[in-house]
C-alpha cells in the first residue's frame, strides 16, 4: 500500500524531479497498471496458500501410532 501510495502521488504531483542534463524528462514518469497489480496479488495469495496447505496435508497422513513406533 505504501508503494502504491507513493506511485499515485508521483503520478499526480510529480514530486520526483530528474536532472535534465542527464535525462530527457524533467520528472520521473510512472504508469499504474491495475491489471498487473491484481494478477501479482492473486498469484502471491495462491502460492502462499499452496505452501501453507502442502505441509498440512502431509502431516494429516501421519498416524500417531506410526509416529510413536519410531521412538
Amino acid at each position: 500500500m505504501l508503494g502504491l501510495g507513493i506511485a499515485f502521488l508521483q503520478k499526480q504531483f510529480q514530486f520526483i524531479k530528474l536532472d535534465e542534463a542527464n535525462y530527457y524528462l524533467s520528472t520521473a514518469p510512472i504508469e499504474i497498471n491495475w491489471w498487473t497489480i491484481a494478477v501479482l496479488n492473486i498469484g502471491t495469495f495462491f502460492i502462499t496458500l499452496l505452501f501453507l496447505l502442502l505441509p498440512t496435508i502431509l502431516v494429516t497422513r501421519i498416524t500417531p501410532i506410526k509416529a510413536l513406533r519410531f521412538e
